[in-house]
């Protein structure tokens, strides 16, 4: 999804994505990003009621890219493993493949946590979303015979997100850049290691 910055509000979005890394949430203001961006205070208003509605859309921006890929991924004829490789390293790809929102994703997904979680309702539709497209996904491998048919698919989901969203916060810790195919294979192999397991060796 593309940031139109030549349009008014398109400032207005670049002038936040640069402040709430460099001065934090509680230290950039409605007045600072409107200087930033070279508008008016009242035509920040115009677009963004407050500071969490703009902090809100910026991170939509993201979770409507990753559900788009998602979906892609999901529909693409790759083996189930491969599939789980290919969401967990798309997870960390969103920065590079938006690189408008890079710097404020990293630190989204740093020092900025707390801010996302309060103020990104985990009821939002786009999360709703993603996660109905994740479980139907699940489901059908159950199916299909490569997740037991006992498992508990809502804990496991959990078990994914929350496995996925501690390693991103510890790799942009660290700095690191792009994830390595490799190491995404290992995590799924680490978080589904006693939940993932194909019917078929259970008989052999």
């Amino acid at each position: 999804m593309k940031i139109d910055v030549n349009s008014t509000k398109g400032k207005i979005i670049m002038a936040a994505i640069r402040l709430f890394p460099e001065k934090g949430y509680e230290g950039t203001s409605m007045n600072a990003i409107a200087k930033a961006a070279g508008v008016t205070k009242p035509a920040v208003y115009y677009y963004f009621e407050n500071k969490e509605e703009m902090f809100r859309e910026m991170i939509e921006i993201g979770q409507k890219h990753g559900l788009k890929r998602a979906r892609e991924i999901i529909k693409d004829g790759k083996p189930f493993r491969e599939k789980l490789i290919d969401l967990i390293m798309e997870r960390f790809t969103i920065p590079q493949k938006l690189p408008e929102l890079e710097k404020f994703f990293s630190w989204a997904n740093t020092n900025g946590m707390q801010h996302a979680l309060r103020i990104c309702s985990r009821d939002s539709e786009i999360i709703n979303m993603m996660r109905e497209a994740i479980l139907d996904f699940l489901e059908k491998e159950v199916k299909k015979g490569n997740l037991r048919k006992d498992i508990d698919l809502d804990q496991l989901l959990a078990l994914l997100a929350g496995g996925i969203n501690y390693h991103t916060k510890e790799h942009f810790l660290m700095g690191k850049g792009m994830i390595e195919r490799e190491d995404a294979a290992k995590m799924v192999d680490i978080l589904l290691y006693n939940n993932i397991e194909n019917n078929r060796r259970e008989n052999e």
